[in-house]
């Protein structure tokens, strides 16, 4: 599953309105997604990407924390999905970092740490088993919908 999706699903079940994907729906970049529009002048690039980057520096110094949140909780989140995978060599992965994941949580503050319950991260699992399954069927140069519940 690609780390982006991991956003999209953690951002939405934690919440997180400021992170990557709020960034993106406020017309900002995130800081790595750049807009190309076709047939535009040099000029109107110019143009188009420093309104971008204007919109982009204003949203991502509200959403830094967030951002930072979000990379967290996406790696708890895909900790937990492998571990409750079927596939051995995702449960193996999943042991290699349990280290690094109690050292993660242990230099949280207690109110991030207190997202992390097991009800909430079976919800999170749960999305990600429901997304995965069509993106590795996705053909390569395709696309693959997202449908809001």
């Amino acid at each position: 599953m690609p780390h982006y999706l991991q956003h999209l699903i953690v951002e939405q079940e934690f919440g997180l309105k400021h992170a990557i994907f709020g960034q993106l729906a406020l017309g900002g970049d995130a800081g790595m997604f750049h807009k190309q529009k076709a047939g535009l002048t040099k000029r109107h690039l110019s143009r188009q990407r420093s309104s971008e980057k204007k919109k982009s520096t204003t949203s991502a110094s509200q959403g830094a924390e967030e951002s930072a949140k979000s990379e967290r909780a996406t790696y708890i989140s895909l900790h937990r999905w492998m571990k409750a995978s079927s596939h051995k060599r995702l449960k193996g992965r999943a042991a290699e970092i349990e280290d690094s994941i109690e050292s993660a949580l242990k230099f949280m503050d207690k109110d991030e740490r207190a997202l992390y319950t097991p009800v909430r991260l079976e919800e999170v699992v749960a999305k990600m088993n429901v997304l995965s399954e069509p993106w590795v069927s996705t053909p390569v140069d395709s696309h693959m919908d997202i449908k809001r519940e």
